[in-house]
């Protein structure tokens, strides 16, 4: 993206003792607002290179343009210059640290305060509770963005990130600067009071703590040693999709075999069908021709049966004829028996009559006696 003219412009000479004095110093500590924004850019170069579309009521935007680091899906660490790269990917639950384009100086009687801009959120972008500058801080500021989506997002060079806001604190060294002039403290007595080689007293004389830490190292010398600073929940990502490609895989093979189980059942019934088939026609034919076996060895019994039957009423028959001739040769011969006694009886009858008298004359003669 081209930038706009006014980011194209030098840096302005300010003088450093608007630094440590604030030139507005009647106003009272709090939030600013556009306007005062606009002076202190003017007087100590509260940011640079600025323009005042992006000045918003109470914050000023800052984009993306400075120094990145990053760690790819493999947990390679990657570091370049959005300026030069155009833009930069952030994988799914990646982690990147990114520095602003603008530069912002912050006075000695002053904090800023920075948080992601409303459409980044949306976007699934993630800073967190907005950091604070220190007074004296001065550079390029940088913060750790998390992508806690499942897709690849992009920052492009100057894409609005941050919106920055200021905020006025008590005065600095109430009681160091009250007996000096201003305009006798040089170059010299400042770089002191920053390096701490001049005490700056404030209220009840108690020291001020001044800010004179180095600017803009490098990313990677903020990174903690022997620390990992690479996205736990991209791990975990990580090892859910391993877990899902193994579940996935178990789940495939489970199917094979359930496959593989459905038509062995299939084959099997289908075996059983046709073994229930063969021995129902064997069990059929079997039982038919035992049928047909049975029922002419009935027809072959029943015919035997008549036979033996009628061989049977024909013997009676014959037995009834044989003992009809006996029974009439049983007459001729009771019949020609009587004729024969009656024929002897009358031969025999004038002797046994005498036999008899003789008898009983005998019993009369035994009476007398």
């Amino acid at each position: 993206m081209e930038l706009p003219e006014s980011y194209k412009q030098p840096k302005p000479e300010v003088k450093e003792e608007d630094f440590w004095l604030d030139p507005d110093k009647d106003s009272p500590a709090g939030l600013l607002l556009s306007d005062r924004i606009k002076f202190y850019r003017e007087k100590v170069n509260l940011i640079y290179p600025f323009d005042e579309k992006f000045l918003e009521p109470a914050s000023y935007t800052l984009h993306a343009g400075g120094e990145y680091l990053i760690h790819d899906e493999s947990g390679k660490r990657i570091s370049g210059v959005l300026g030069a790269a155009g833009k930069v990917i952030i994988p799914p639950n990646g982690l990147i640290y990114i520095r602003f384009l603008e530069e912002v100086n912050i006075p000695h009687y002053m904090i800023a305060r920075f948080n992601l801009r409303v459409k980044q959120v949306y976007r699934g972008l993630l800073l967190g509770t907005g950091p604070q500058v220190d007074p004296g801080f001065r550079g390029h500021l940088g913060c750790p963005l998390h992508n806690f989506t499942n897709e690849e997002k992009a920052i492009e060079f100057f894409e609005k990130l941050v919106t920055i806001d200021f905020e006025k604190t008590t005065p600095l060294g109430q009681k160091y600067f009250a007996d000096k002039n201003p305009e006798k403290l040089g170059a010299q007595d400042f770089g002191q009071m920053r390096h701490g080689l001049i005490t700056v007293t404030g209220l009840s004389n108690y020291p001020c703590k001044i800010y004179n830490k180095e600017q803009d190292r490098p990313l990677r010398d903020y990174l903690p040693q022997g620390e990992s600073v690479q996205s736990s929940v991209f791990e975990l990502q990580t090892e859910v999709k391993h877990l899902r490609d193994e579940v996935k895989e178990f789940g495939s093979t489970i199917q094979r075999y359930r496959n593989i189980g459905i038509w062995s059942l299939i084959g099997t019934a289908l075996t059983l069908v046709g073994g229930l088939v063969t021995l129902d026609l064997y069990l059929h034919q079997s039982l038919e021709s035992k049928y047909l076996n049975l029922e002419t060895n009935f027809f072959s019994g029943y015919m035997n049966l008549k036979d033996n039957y009628q061989n049977i009423k024909d013997s009676i028959s014959e037995i009834n004829k044989t003992l009809g001739h006996l029974e009439a040769v049983k007459d001729i011969s009771i019949t020609a028996r009587g004729e024969s006694a009656t024929s002897s009886m009358a031969k025999e009858s004038p002797k046994l009559k005498e036999q008899s008298t003789k008898a009983n004359s005998g019993k009369k003669q035994a009476g007398r006696d």
